[in-house]
């Protein structure tokens, strides 16, 4: 059986239109085809209640449309728009949602322009932004909207805004005006997103990218005169939406016509929103128009039924917040009106789970339509109803599924990403033409392809612990209780989250503090430790401010966090107060009061035995949050001599000891000794003498005889950047080099495994060779992580391991990177147990040896951990080089363990794709939001990615007998900062070239909304790099003659010149890093 036009998505709805062909390519073309199809039957109706309090509908037919748009083209021209001159001109229109609006949209596409649709809910800025971003010529505002078309030109002058004319049948353009020929990839119109900023995005649409993807049906056999549609599927009965045009309704228009189907129109731009209203709105649409628009010959019982049909609404379309008002009352009209609906669709944000299921355990056929304006029509959770009532779980059930991609972010939660394959998507924000929708899912635990959705990646909390949560599922859980109106959980760059509670009208706080605590309970229980929120962190807000939200009833955080800042600061600085009038206690009384407390934050009670005076808290389970947590107790508990403690003590002093001596210690205002165990240089070299190879953990094996074939490389790291070209260059080489690659991937599963390398590839441009096996593994755990016969497996073939893997947290201690430490270790424990002449190369940092104040960094191993700069990556990476040079001392590991130090990475040289979240590409992208770039003393060293894993390739299978310990893999050749900025002119980068402190003012003044401009987050870094008396240290010599003899990549290697300058910034374009 056909799905219904509603719940067929755009891959569905390629397959159909590939079984059913049609020639309908653009908006225009549908209407005057239709016109000659229908004649004046009815096509569209838009409801609305009289000033009598009667609700009547009136119904247009696609000639109506077109005699009433000739009216609204002879106003436009009058007022001095004229035709477009080229496809790309584009109109603002400012109107409420029903036959005005159609009818200007229509005029407006005759006459040739695209046409941005403007919510009336934006404010005089956003307008602004809207018109101005689009290039649009002019702003055609309906009279109800004067005041903000006038606010608008008050901010912009040379706005022009025209007032929409009134329709009339009488009025028509000259007969000799010639309108454009539309053509199929012309705008038609464009949407807008709301933005969790406030600041509102458009996304064009073509003719042909809007009709496309949109399902065709038959003609009605009552008006059809020819069987030239015999086969396609028959037009279906009507639906109502109450979705404003210029939001969804325009799309759900051009699905009904397309599949030559009726739709009526709540008037929501005139109309309150309530039960009584909708179900008075519905009624008059369910009869048919007297009068048959096309007579023919009488109808047959058959025809008239299907005409009656054809006008009867079986469909209601539309978001959570009317649902919830509808669904109220459960024995009320509305609630049966939903319940005889053959579909009731929501989207446009997440419904509820209680009033979803409340109104499925009820008898409605709830179906979830999952879309968006960059992406079209993805998903639906159209099931059997009366069997599965899940109905939150999105089906990717389309021939075309594998179009969209779920990647995963964390465990439990997956990113979708729509390919470039998925007809319906009209955005890219990937360098492989995807786009990363930033929406997370969770997967059904027991149907294959099957989601719910789980929140907005854009909307996830990163906490200053590097903890990502997602605030959605909180605030649903408090916003179910009657007593709680609204909730915004904070904790952006802190190191927990609380939360900001809306009491509903007339509830007290003692109301609220009752009710706290099973709340909390309900809403941690579904959350990760990390995201769980403590009594304390709660704040009841009484005042007159409400939640800033979208029209589609989300939260726009970026404006709600700033307006609440005050607030949320409160919440956080109460709980950082110093005590110094509580008790004082001795050491054994500390002791034992914090292995309570440790206890009790953590839950383990049972685990009380483990846990000693010396044992290290992290590895004995306390996370970030265990630790914040317990930070405030000791707080609340101790006497600290009134100084605040450090954010991470409980990390920098990790055990019971230590702690009780650090509080005892400013309890009596004794802290001025040193505790080298918190002396970050003395931490690097225990860590050292910690996990060093004291000996190879087995005889190695002899070197293999009569081996045939090439080597088997074990690679870690695939999925990243240089780890993906790393795995592409290995794979270009012929089998008798090398004849198998294991990537190591941290996963939950090995398909899992395999699916986030080939993904990664695939984002790239590049492929997964066959010779490549792939296995989860976690390199810190025994055997790393994978089952014994694998790991046994390894030792008996590998060749060579090379280890790319690394957490690039910049903000983390160096304690943070001891399980990376340790994965490298077991990785040389492999090595060490296999043949004698197995290899390992560590793909480490330049950074590591940075902090030295030589002017030469020699290719030679460092035993001074001063050498690497302050922060805990670039020493997390001194410490395994160490490591490395130590192993590579003992007997049987001499000549077999290296150390390959990689320098600033660049965009690749057939893209250009740069991480845009690097600090380069960020300083780059200061031109267009301050019109200028520093002249800056500086000579980068950028290397292309896809040649640093070229130049490692042949560092690797270089067969040299008397292989070196340190390679440096670096560009040789310095770039002129002049230059860079030559070759940005050249890319089309328009921007002033000025001395540093001007362009750091400018920065300073420049939007601080870090969405919209994420580059102001390196503020401070560039401010201590070049401010005014910044201490400018010359850029020091790298030696890469080791590097140089291994690699012809790095002997033969040119300077970066304008054109890899050039792909670069045409890849942040094509992304939209860059304008």
């Amino acid at each position: 059986m056909t799905l219904s036009y509603l719940i067929t998505t755009a891959g569905h709805a390629r397959h159909q239109n590939e079984q059913n062909p049609h020639d309908i390519q653009t908006i225009l073309q549908l209407i005057n085809q239709g016109s000659e199809e229908f004649g004046d039957e009815k096509v569209v109706g838009f409801t609305t209640l009289t000033s009598e309090g009667r609700w009547q509908c009136d119904r247009y037919s696609f000639t109506e449309l077109l005699t009433l748009s000739n009216g609204i083209i002879a106003g436009l021209l009058q007022a001095g728009i004229a035709p477009a001159q080229h496809d790309k001109n584009v109109v603002s229109l400012l109107c409420p949602t029903g036959l005005d609006f159609l009818l200007g949209w229509i005029a407006l596409m005759r006459m040739g322009y695209g046409v941005m649709f403007i919510a009336p809910q934006c404010s005089p800025s956003a307008v602004d932004h809207l018109v101005t971003s689009t290039s649009s010529t002019h702003l055609v505002y309906h009279r109800k909207y004067a005041d903000l078309a006038s606010g608008t030109k008050g901010i912009n002058s040379s706005t022009i805004t025209v007032e929409l004319p009134t329709p009339s049948a009488a009025a028509s353009p000259k007969a000799n005006l010639k309108l454009p020929n539309v053509k199929a990839d012309a705008i038609s119109h464009i949407f807008h997103t709301s933005g969790t900023s406030g600041i509102p995005k458009p996304i064009p649409h073509t003719h042909a990218q809007s009709l496309s993807v949109l399902p065709r049906r038959a003609i009605p056999s009552y008006l059809s005169t020819s069987t030239s549609h015999t086969g396609m599927p028959s037009s279906e009965s009507a639906a109502f939406t109450t979705t404003p045009l210029f939001h969804g309704g325009v799309s759900d228009l051009l699905r009904a016509w397309m599949a030559r189907s009726m739709i009526y129109f709540y008037p929501t731009s005139d109309t309150p929103i309530t039960a009584d209203n909708v179900v008075g709105a519905i009624s008059p649409c369910q009869s048919p128009p007297t009068s048959l628009g096309k007579p023919k010959e009488g109808l047959s019982e058959i025809q008239s039924v299907e005409r009656k049909r054809r006008f009867n609404v079986t469909s209601f379309l539309s978001v959570p917040y009317i649902l919830t008002v509808l669904s109220e009352d459960i024995d009320g009209p509305a609630m049966e009106m939903l319940k005889g609906m053959e579909f009731v669709s929501t989207g446009g944000a997440p419904l509820d789970t209680a009033v979803g299921d409340k109104m499925v355990s009820h008898g409605v056929k709830l179906v979830s339509r999952l879309g968006s304006s960059e992406c079209g029509f993805l998903l639906t959770s159209h099931r059997d109803y009366d069997t599965e009532k899940d109905w939150e779980w999105l089906r990717n059930d389309s021939p075309y599924s594998d179009a969209l991609k779920f990647e995963p972010v964390d465990e439990a939660k997956y990113e979708m990403v729509v390919t470039k394959d998925w007809s319906s998507k009209t955005k890219t924000n990937r360098p492989d033409g995807s786009y990363a929708t930033g929406d997370l899912y969770e997967p059904h635990t027991t149907k294959k392809n099957v989601w719910r959705y789980a929140g907005r990646g854009d909307d996830v909390i990163v906490m200053s612990n590097g903890e990502k949560a997602s605030p959605g599922p909180i605030e649903t859980v408090y916003r179910s209780s009657p007593i709680i109106s609204d909730a915004l959980v904070v904790g952006s760059d802190k190191p927990q989250l609380g939360v900001l509670l809306f009491p509903t009208v007339g509830t007290t706080s003692h109301d609220i503090n009752r009710a706290l605590p099973s709340l909390l309970g309900e809403a941690n229980r579904s959350s990760p430790s990390f995201a769980q929120i403590s009594r304390d962190m709660c704040l009841l807000f009484e005042g007159q401010k409400t939640l800033p939200k979208s029209s589609k009833g989300t939260v726009q955080r970026g404006v709600a966090y700033n307006l609440f800042k005050e607030e949320i600061e409160t919440l956080y600085t109460e709980q950082q107060g110093a005590q110094t009038t509580l008790a004082k206690r001795s050491t054994p009384q500390i002791q034992k009061l914090l292995k309570d407390m440790i206890l009790n934050v953590t839950g383990a009670e049972h685990e009380a035995e483990s846990l000693d005076q010396d044992t290290d808290l992290f590895s004995w389970g306390v996370n970030s949050l265990m630790a914040t947590r317990l930070r405030t107790a000791i707080h609340r508990t101790f006497d600290t001599g009134g100084k605040v403690l450090p954010i991470n003590v409980v990390f920098e002093k990790p055990s019971i000891s230590r702690l009780a001596k650090y509080i005892f210690d400013l309890q009596e205002r004794t802290t001025d000794d040193v505790d080298l165990e918190d002396d970050p240089l003395h931490q690097m070299e225990s860590l050292v003498q910690k996990y060093k190879l004291e000996r190879p953990s087995g005889r190695a094996k002899p070197q293999q005889c009569g081996k045939t074939g090439g080597n088997t490389i074990v690679l870690t790291g695939a999925t990243g950047s240089l780890g993906s070209f790393l795995l592409d260059k290995l794979s270009q080489l012929p089998s008798d080099v090398v004849e198998r690659i294991v990537c190591l991937v941290r996963a939950k599963d090995d398909d899992v495994a395999r699916s986030r390398i080939e993904e990664s590839l695939e984002q790239r441009g590049l492929k997964l060779d066959k010779r490549v096996n792939s296995y989860s593994a976690n390199f810190a755990d025994e055997n790393l992580g994978l089952n014994p016969s694998t790991y046994l497996r390894l030792i008996e073939t590998v060749d060579v391991v090379i280890h790319a893997a690394w957490p690039v947290h910049f903000a983390s201690s160096l304690v943070s990177f001891e399980d990376s430490i340790k994965g490298a270790r077991n990785l040389l424990d492999l090595v060490a147990s296999s043949h004698s002449t197995a290899q390992f190369y560590f793909c480490s940092s330049l950074a590591s040896v940075l902090g030295q104040t030589s002017e030469r960094i020699v290719e030679q191993p460092s035993d001074d951990p001063s050498t690497a700069s302050p922060i805990g990556y670039s020493r997390s990476k001194w410490v395994t080089e160490k490591i490395c040079r130590l192993a590579n001392d003992l007997e049987g590991m001499e000549g077999r363990v290296h150390i390959l130090r990689v320098g600033q990475l660049c965009g690749d040289t057939m893209d250009g794709y740069w991480n845009e979240k690097e600090g380069w590409p960020l300083l780059i992208r200061t031109a267009q939001t301050t019109g200028c770039l520093p002249l800056l003393e500086e000579k980068p060293s950028w290397l292309p990615v896809d040649l640093a894993a070229q130049a490692i390739t042949e560092i690797v299978t270089d067969d040299c007998p008397h292989r070196p310990l340190v390679y440096h893999v670096v560009h040789p050749l310095l770039v002129e900062w002049d230059d860079v900025l030559d070759g940005l002119d050249s890319a089309g980068l328009q921007f002033e070239r000025v001395p540093p402190v001007e362009w750091l003012k400018r920065i300073e003044a420049s939007d601080e909304d870090l969405e919209q401009n994420p580059s102001r987050k390196m503020l401070s870094m560039w401010q201590a790099a070049y401010r005014k008396d910044a201490v400018l240290r010359p850029e020091p010599l790298i030696e890469t003659t080791n590097a140089q003899a291994s690699s012809a990549t790095l002997r033969d290697i040119m300077p970066i010149d304008s054109e890899q300058i050039r792909k670069m910034v045409v890849a942040w374009r094509r992304t939209g890093f860059l304008n």
